[in-house]
């Protein structure tokens, strides 16, 4: 199984619920101010757990007959052949180019800057 495929789709679902530009909802949504001031472990580590997020999200609609959700297929290519720290790269990437925008969630800026840039 390749973690960055499923990393990256767990992160645009959670930037759904979140909004793109809206400022930090709640503890729970990393903003740009959170991923900066994080290790790169650390980063590694939320991606994972997106991942981990988007296959258990895809395995019940699977074990109840219901189609994969869109948003997490969309991620799934959208990082297609990137390793973690690529993904890492880019979000951070984004963020210094972009110091204005660290209010923006990670899930946003990984939508923006991987999934979408692909297309």
């Amino acid at each position: 199984m390749q973690w960055s495929k499923y990393i990256l789709a767990l992160s645009l679902a959670l930037v759904c619920s979140a909004g793109f530009a809206e400022p930090k909802a709640s503890a729970v949504v990393v903003t740009g101010d959170d991923w900066l001031s994080s290790a790169s472990s650390e980063r590694h580590a939320f991606m994972i757990g997106v991942t981990n997020m988007l296959i258990a999200e895809a395995a019940y609609a699977k074990k109840n007959g219901l189609e994969a959700p869109p948003m997490g297929s969309q991620i799934a290519n959208g990082v297609a052949g990137l390793k973690l720290p690529d993904i890492e790269a880019r979000i951070t990437d984004w963020y210094e180019a972009n110091p204005t925008q660290k209010s923006v969630p990670v899930m946003g800026v990984l939508w923006q800057a991987v999934v979408k840039a692909k297309h």
